[in-house]
């Protein structure tokens, strides 16, 4: 395969690549500041009709350094959500939430692995309340935390009704770390429940035996 550069204008950015991956600030600075101290040092990874597979943040910031072309490598692909998927996956470079987001753009673009747990879970809570995860920042470590509460205050996850308002109250109040420590230190279940139910914000104080 043959590295070669290209203008920048005329790669196709993947639709369903999570944008805030490419915003600037954070990391991205960070990615700038290597890129202009020591080069790219891999090259951006396409499909023939110039779609991006691989690479996207660093387009965004050799594009804040002012740079019109970029080194391409043009990969042979059968399906370019698959290489997407298999690509992101196996570098470990898209977070959970970045997973739900893409796996909600467009199923294909996720291992086969993810889209099954992905559709495993909206068969139980549904899409919308899905989105919400997603668009508040979380992942499906939230519907694990939830699941864990409900057993936790004697509900199980069979009350797929309580899990799903176990969910949204979590969404709301972004309490996932905090009920993490709640029932590790084996606070009053009965505490949890009623704050659950009646959609209100939880302050505990951790007791040890």
């Amino acid at each position: 395969m043959q590295v070669k550069n290209t203008p920048i204008k005329s790669l196709v950015k993947a639709g369903y690549n999570p944008p805030k991956r490419s915003k600037a600030g954070g990391s991205l600075t960070q990615l700038e500041k290597s890129i202009e101290k020591i080069g790219l040092v891999y090259p951006i990874a396409v499909t023939k009709e110039m779609e991006v597979i691989d690479g996207h943040r660093r387009i965004a910031a050799c594009q804040k350094l002012g740079w019109d072309t970029i080194p391409v490598i043009v990969v042979s692909v059968e399906s370019r959500e698959l290489a997407y998927a298999e690509v992101n996956a196996n570098n470990l470079k898209l977070s959970g939430n970045d997973n739900l987001t893409v796996y909600l753009q467009n199923p294909d673009a996720v291992t086969k692995k993810a889209d099954r747990r992905f559709e495993s879970v909206e068969e139980i809570i549904g899409k919308v309340l899905l989105k919400q995860i997603c668009s508040r920042g979380f992942s499906l470590s939230t519907v694990g935390i939830a699941r864990r509460a409900c057993i936790y205050v004697g509900k199980g996850t069979d009350d797929k009704s309580f899990l799903k308002r176990t969910i949204a109250w979590l969404i709301r109040y972004r309490n996932q770390h905090l009920i993490r420590g709640y029932m590790v230190f084996q606070s009053p279940p009965q505490v949890l429940y009623r704050a659950i139910m009646k959609n209100k914000d939880i302050r505990v104080k951790y007791t040890t035996q």
